[in-house]
């Protein structure tokens, strides 16, 4: 998309929510959040700063990809395991700005009420509402190592949510209920630049989960199908960042 490219965009996602029925789909959609990004991916790739947004917005950019993201919503296929009554629910639409590149199908969802506004936000890798969020409430250490969790859960870069969460006071040694920890999550992943994030704010590179697995015994593996997620890639710079963290730790007694 040739606007894209003029505003310096190679990438918009957006959250997309409305009430969802069956054999119909979305209905009333409404575009709860946006976000703009410099590259296709990567750390720092969101766009935050406001004089930048304010030129999107100014040249209508923003309103146009707006319409062309709910467009899009309202085209999704209704998921047949939310049954056949109505639902509050949401879709994610990601745009490019080289239309020959593939997006992910876009697809409609239940929402669900209990998620935290924290939750979503850092689930989102949305390091510019997550900051807002942070600013202008306080929120219990559960909510912020929660969110820790919910950073590392998504598909996003949660470099920048998990700077803001650790800032603000989250536990990056917090336990999950399968006794993971962040750093554990994250070495699974192979999000490096999050492992090393962690690290250096006092993770314990030691930490074992209730399958025996260390930070290090995931990294090291290719695939690993005990873990909640399987490997996406083998990075070699992990396992040496990892096991140079190791070598001058003390192992915990959990």
């Amino acid at each position: 998309m040739d606007p894209m490219r003029e505003q310096g965009i190679k990438a918009a996602r957006f959250e997309i929510r409305g009430t969802c029925y069956p054999f119909v789909g979305m209905l009333s959609p409404q575009v709860v959040r946006e976000m703009y990004f410099s590259r296709y991916g990567g750390p720092g790739s969101q766009i935050t700063d406001s004089a930048w947004l304010g030129r999107v917005n100014k040249a209508g950019l923003g309103e146009a990809l707006r319409k062309v993201a709910i467009h899009r919503a309202g085209k999704a296929p209704w998921r047949y395991s939310l049954g056949l009554v109505q639902h509050a629910c949401f879709a994610e639409v990601y745009l490019l700005d080289d239309e020959w590149l593939l997006t992910d199908r876009v697809t409609l969802a239940e929402l669900d009420p209990g998620v935290s506004a924290v939750d979503q936000a850092a689930w989102a890798g949305d390091a510019l509402d997550l900051e807002r969020l942070l600013g202008q409430n306080r929120f219990s250490q559960k909510e912020l190592d929660q969110g820790l969790f919910s950073a590392l859960a998504g598909s996003w870069d949660a470099t920048g949510v998990v700077r803001l969460l650790i800032a603000a006071g989250a536990n990056v040694n917090a336990r999950s209920t399968d006794g993971s920890t962040p750093l554990l999550d994250a070495s699974a992943n192979n999000e490096i630049d999050v492992v090393r994030i962690l690290l250096i704010a006092g993770a314990n590179p030691n930490a074992v989960n209730s399958s025996g697995e260390t930070a290090l015994s995931l990294a090291a593996c290719r695939r690993c199908p005990d873990s909640f997620r399987a490997k996406k890639e083998y990075s070699q710079e992990l396992v040496s960042l990892l096991t140079s963290y190791v070598a001058h730790e003390v192992p915990s007694p959990d």
